[in-house]
């Protein structure tokens, strides 16, 4: 693998371990959800800060424009760790592609 990918998984291993501290479980006492909500949006504020959002998404759009590579060794990496952005999935996972692919300047 070349050089710059293993700079890039020590980078996203590094964050991981501090930032990813567990999953966003709704409590008893927390039935809407509202704290695993500010969890899962305070882990994407920290990947944000981090350079470690929209990995793919073009540097036009606020992302980092990295390859498909850089999401695989991201993706091998936080599969490691509990799932922090749950709540956040249909933006995240739904919402953003289809604007990426569908969407217009207007």
């Amino acid at each position: 693998m070349d050089a710059e990918l293993e700079e890039f998984r020590s980078l996203a291993r590094a964050f991981l371990a501090v930032h990813a501290t567990g999953g966003a479980d709704v409590a008893p006492d927390d039935p809407r959800g509202d704290r695993a909500l500010d969890r899962g949006l305070g882990f994407q504020r920290a990947l944000h800060a981090a350079g470690l959002a929209g990995l793919t998404v073009p540097l036009a759009y606020g992302g980092r424009g990295l390859t498909a590579d850089h999401e695989r060794v991201w993706k091998e990496e936080a599969g490691r760790y509990p799932l922090m952005t749950e709540e956040l999935a249909i933006t995240l996972g739904n919402c953003l592609p289809t604007l990426l692919e569908f969407g217009t300047e207007a």
